[in-house]
């Protein structure tokens, strides 16, 4: 049952991402070039284990966070460079206060050159 999980999990994650490249449109945006290892720092109860167990390593190469992770005790600590807003209740939702609370969080918080990366149909 567990390796079904994974496997299903996988596979949304994989269609998941494919959402996001199929509609999301580049047309004219000039990205920062980034050179060496990026680290992807995805929500969810393993990144806990990730934090205890490596975090000289993730200290040590350029971080990619998303969606909720400036409410993080973590997110001070690593300063990622880059922020990846993807999650659709970031601009659909109708009670507000959790997305405000983020979107303040990376207001006060952030005191470093960071980028901010948003869908377009976030516009």
């Amino acid at each position: 049952m567990h390796i079904y999980l994974f496997v299903q999990r996988c596979l949304e994650t994989l269609i998941s991402f494919l959402k996001v490249a199929i509609k999301t449109k580049f047309i004219g945006l000039k990205f920062p070039q980034q050179t060496g290892t990026c680290i992807v720092l995805a929500n969810g109860p393993s990144l806990r284990n990730t934090f205890e167990s490596h975090m000289d390593l993730l200290k040590k190469h350029t971080l990619f966070c998303v969606n909720g992770f400036s409410l993080t005790p973590e997110y001070e600590l690593l300063k990622p460079g880059n922020y990846v807003l993807l999650d659709t209740s970031f601009w659909l939702a109708k009670d507000h206060d959790g997305v405000n609370a983020m979107i303040n969080s990376i207001i006060s918080k952030t005191d470093w050159e960071m980028n901010l990366y948003l869908p377009f149909a976030a516009r």
